[in-house]
């Protein structure tokens, strides 16, 4: 029994990293949000979606820019963001939790980044002003307090 008991340990503690989470985003993110801030969304979402197939999706490029600037206009100027944390689903993909600043409410959003060589590239993204559409539960878990 104490054999099964320690390989079960033993075993839990290769599991568990597999979908680890950290709180670092990858360059392509920040710069992305550094041109938001300078010269505003649309940029921005050039920015996130340079060398992606993304880029030369013009319907995809304005929904986006749509979205951050129609949030802008309801919830005011976009101030900055803050990285929520990333799960790493393998060596080549991750997932990005961001909140979006904005003067009277935030957006969440995720971005899915997968790293070719030393290239990170955004290959798919969502977001919504409600955290729990956007953010998994174990994140929620992880942070409870009270």
């Amino acid at each position: 029994m104490k054999f099964h008991l320690t390989f079960l340990f033993v075993l839990l503690g290769f599991v568990g990293p597999v979908c680890a989470q950290t709180s670092s985003v990858p360059k392509v993110i920040s710069d992305g949000f550094a041109t938001y801030k300078a010269v505003g969304a649309d940029k921005a979402v050039e920015s996130w979606f340079a060398g992606s197939l993304l880029a030369t999706d013009l319907a995809a490029k304005a929904k986006f820019v749509t979205v951050l600037t129609n949030f802008e206009v309801k919830n005011g100027r976009y101030s900055g963001y803050e990285s929520i944390g990333s799960v790493v689903l393998s060596p080549s993909v991750k997932y990005c939790y961001v909140v979006f600043l904005y003067d009277n409410a935030p957006l969440y959003a995720w971005f899915e980044v997968y790293t070719v060589g030393d290239k990170d590239i955004v290959t798919s993204y969502q977001t919504n002003p409600i955290a729990t559409e956007i953010l998994p539960a174990s994140f929620f878990v992880k942070n409870k307090s009270g």
